[in-house]
């Protein structure tokens, strides 16, 4: 396997090199064992998942070799391996040294890596060609672009160049297990994806523009029901989207689903409605519950297409769901083509529901998600190429004439036969892609609701399946590890490190804290998660809060909303193209499926009391929302640090190093270090109640970029926060 943290290469003062080693539609149930107990006491018992299915009924597998498959390694050419080498220089009276040299081409003689001191010597860990000679200098009081004195290190061997230089010479270098270094830029023009921040949102909870909605007030339960958010109503905040700092919009299904109400995933007796936009029945038309004014097909789709070209115009990218499992069973299709669909029939006299009759795992690319979801069969090559076409006929249909959406987010991918996403990718590559200028993507993203590594990786393949996937084995060690501070930190280190090039290197996969099957991340923040004083669970807990009952309230203390700030540091400061799940910028409150679906908070303070009348009190022209002292802090925070993900590409595309903490006995600190050719940034986690102060850095002086100001030497991360830095 390809690693970012290997067996290095010790260069010594002797010339010899030596070895030395460094849901859609439910609501997750996470095993107990995944989660454990809180720090301040009192068993955490989200659920009893068991069996490892999908949407939560069970949690998966951690382990890289659980059953779906061993973990195939990624593939890397050859010009891109890489072997870490250790490099030491003999320290003086230098306050700032670099190495700089060919390592990484022309640009790294010009933005070398910082050597820190250690006793008597300068190091660094060098990321050299495999099996190619190096040429290197001792850069003392570095500037970008420009070098205070040039030096070589007479103790190792030397070299003159074509030029006359003298420079130091390390002789080609193997090593058992290379590293993947970045392919590099894009050609101009080309959005990189590795640029991407996602926001995702329900259409129908985000943002209502005129007050009207599809079906009668809800007058009990949890928010199950339509309650008026539409595509306009999105295109109005598109000033808080922008002010927030993401650049890619993740839509929700665009076909019209059923009005009819329908029972609970797995078993669940409870009624919602289709506002989310997973049970389709017109695949062919846009949701009209959508469209602002008249609530027609043709106004939806008109408003849709505003919406795409208001985005593109402000910089923003459009992914749109697209669910391909099943339909519901008024759609005309099923009433049409029965045959291209699994008969829901276990073959033992009874239904083939998932997780009641049929389990999830050995038929789920044929149960029903439920009775009234008839789920595609993609044997069939009349449902295989209708599927895809319609699928493909989105790309444009959401966009206006000319223009074109800029990828999908796929459905519950590991339930559909691999055919299906072949074939559409080789479509797209053919239609869409062969149109794009050279090196662009049509970024396909996939949800496999399991923690085992193998189940993500199988899908991922940009040529002919994805381009990554949501990482929910990466959710699950954020939230272990940062906001419910399990075990030390560290474990999560060493998980990023083994993470940085598990899925290929072209990969980009999209780590996450919270999402909409998920009960809101806020609360995993909190040292007892407040749905735990119910009954077994998230989703329980939802349908508890009834009428008349106070609903899941809003965490208050700011040390709730600077563990969340800590997890969004963690995932805005690594590779991949990050989601943020609407409210989470504020850590919005909600136990599991429908209540971690509330309206989001906009306008005014009666609107968030009452969190069923969206749109009721609430006018396109009335101002941000009305958040507490503490949610307004996180938004703030979130958009501080997708601020400098922005600014600095080595946060985006980087090598990632974790970097020793010394004495950090509570392994409650994490320290680790992003670098390309042209920049090195540090990036420090306290997860702990108290200050800490750490000696992570090099020589010289670098900027703090969360709060400002300088630092060198030693520096103090307040409790609870993050801090990144540059030189």
């Amino acid at each position: 396997m390809l690693r970012s943290l290997t067996p290095r290469i010790v260069l010594s003062a002797a010339p010899v090199v030596a070895a030395s080693l460094l849901l859609a539609c439910g609501a997750e149930v996470v095993p107990p064992d995944d989660l454990g107990v809180p720090p301040a006491g009192g068993v955490f018992n989200p659920g009893s998942g068991a069996g490892g299915g999908p949407y939560g009924y069970g949690g998966g597998s951690t382990d890289p070799g659980a059953p779906g498959g061993p973990v195939t390694p990624p593939v890397c050419p050859e010009d891109l391996k890489r072997c870490e080498v250790l490099v030491t220089y003999p320290a003086g009276t230098e306050t700032a040294v670099e190495i700089r040299g060919d390592f990484r081409g022309a640009a790294s003689w010009q933005q070398g890596i910082p050597m820190r001191k250690n006793g008597a010597q300068w190091e660094a860990t060098v990321p050299v060609p495999l099996s190619r000679a190096v040429q290197y200098k001792i850069c003392v009081t570095p500037g970008p672009g420009t070098c205070g004195e040039w030096r070589v290190d007479r103790t190792k061997p030397t070299v003159t160049d074509v030029d006359g230089n003298e420079n130091n010479l390390l002789a080609p270098t193997t090593c058992a297990e290379p590293i993947c270094e970045d392919a590099g830029q894009l050609p101009t023009g080309v959005f990189d994806w590795r640029d991407a921040t996602i926001y995702f949102m329900f259409v129908d909870r985000f943002f209502d523009s005129d007050g009207n909605k599809c079906g009668g007030p809800q007058t009990s339960g949890p928010i199950s029901a339509y309650m008026g958010g539409d595509w306009k109503g999105i295109e109005q905040k598109i000033p808080y989207l922008k002010k927030l700092g993401v650049n890619t919009l993740w839509l929700t299904v665009p076909a019209e689903n059923t009005q009819a109400a329908g029972r609970g995933i797995g078993g669940d007796n409870q009624t919602y409605s289709g506002y989310h936009g997973y049970w389709p029945s017109d695949l062919d038309s846009a949701e009209n519950c959508f469209a602002s004014g008249a609530l027609t097909v043709e106004k939806s789709i008109a408003d849709l297409q505003s919406l795409t070209k208001a985005l593109h115009e402000n910089g923003m990218k459009v992914l749109l769901d697209y669910a391909m499992v099943h339909v519901h069973r008024d759609s005309p299709i099923y009433a049409q083509n029965r045959n291209w669909f699994w008969p829901n029939d276990n073959g033992r006299g009874g239904n083939c529901i998932c997780g009641e009759t049929c389990d999830w795992n050995a038929d789920g690319k044929r149960c029903w998600f439920t009775d009234y979801l008839p789920h595609w069969d993609y044997r069939q090559k009349g449902a295989l190429d209708y599927s895809v076409a319609n699928a493909l006929s989105w790309i444009t249909k959401a966009a206006p004439p000319g223009d074109r959406i800029d990828g999908f987010r796929l459905d519950a991918i590991k339930h559909v036969e691999d055919p299906w996403l072949t074939t559409l990718r080789s479509r797209v590559q053919a239609e869409v892609v062969s149109k794009m200028p050279a090196g662009s993507r049509f970024y396909m993203v996939g949800e496999t609701f399991s923690y085992s590594v193998a189940d993500l990786q199988r899908y991922i393949d940009p040529a002919t399946k994805l381009d990554g996937q949501f990482d929910f084995p990466a959710r699950l060690n954020i939230v272990r590890n940062v906001l419910m501070r399990q075990g030390s930190i560290q474990e999560l280190g060493r998980f990023l490190n083994d993470n940085e090039n598990l899925y290929g290197r072209n990969a980009i996969m999209s780590p996450f804290i919270g999402n909409h099957d998920l009960g809101r991340v806020v609360h995993m923040a909190q040292d007892r998660p407040e749905w735990d004083q119910w009954d077994n669970g998230s989703k329980s807990k939802a349908w508890n809060n009834l009428s008349g009952q106070p609903l899941l309230p809003q965490p208050t203390g700011r040390a709730v909303y600077e563990r969340m700030a800590n997890g969004f540091a963690v995932i805005l400061t690594n590779k991949g193209a990050p989601l943020i799940y609407y409210g989470d910028e504020v850590g919005l409150a909600g136990a599991g499926d429908p209540d971690n679906r509330r309206p989001m908070p906009f306008c005014s303070a009666a609107n968030m009391a009452s969190p069923t009348a969206i749109g009721a009190v609430c006018s396109p022209r009335d101002g941000d929302a009305v958040w507490s002292a503490d949610q307004t802090w996180l938004f703030d925070r979130v958009a501080k640090l997708l601020a400098i993900r922005k600014e600095h590409p080595a946060l985006r595309r980087g090598r990632f190093s974790v970097l020793q903490v010394p004495g950090d006995v509570a392994g409650d600190v994490l320290a680790y270090s992003r670098a390309t050719a042209e920049e090195t940034l540090y990036v420090v986690v306290n997860r702990g109640d108290t200050p800490r102060t750490v000696s992570v850095l090099p020589q010289g002086t670098f900027r703090e970029l969360v709060e400002g100001g300088s630092a060198s030497g030693a520096v103090t991360v307040p409790a609870r926060q993050a801090r990144v830095y540059v030189r």
